[in-house]
């Protein structure tokens, strides 16, 4: 699964938590882990388009080409 996918579904799981009636302690495990697993994707994705934006070509280099 990508990690996009990955972290739409547990966007949805964090919105959906509060409404599925678990206990409260399961509740605040499940939104802690899904948090910190979005904000690792999150941070890898970033870096993965940083890099990927350092091998492009300059926009200008495009906009003379046009």
């Amino acid at each position: 699964m990508s990690a996009l996918k990955t972290i739409l579904w547990l966007s949805v799981l964090v919105a959906v938590l509060p409404f599925l009636g678990l206990p409260q302690s399961f509740d605040n495990v499940l939104s802690v882990l899904s948090g910190a697993v979005i904000f690792i994707l999150s941070f890898l994705l970033r870096k993965e388009l940083g890099e990927k934006e350092i091998n492009k070509p300059e926009r200008e280099d495009l906009e003379k080409q046009i």
